[in-house]
């Protein structure tokens, strides 16, 4: 096993919050994941993929 670790977010929303976001984002999870993905990509994949 190598240095790698999972890593997991907790945040409380309000059933109003959960249900509007779910309204919004069917999957939420995998939309929160693609989110922080593209946030965290290092800027020279930015470039390539809008080439």
């Amino acid at each position: 096993m190598g240095p790698e670790r999972d890593r997991v977010i907790s945040i409380s929303l309000s059933e109003a919050e959960w249900q509007a976001l779910v309204a919004r984002h069917p999957q939420p999870v995998l939309w929160l994941r693609e989110r922080i993905k593209e946030d965290v990509r290092p800027p020279d994949q930015d470039a390539k993929s809008a080439a």
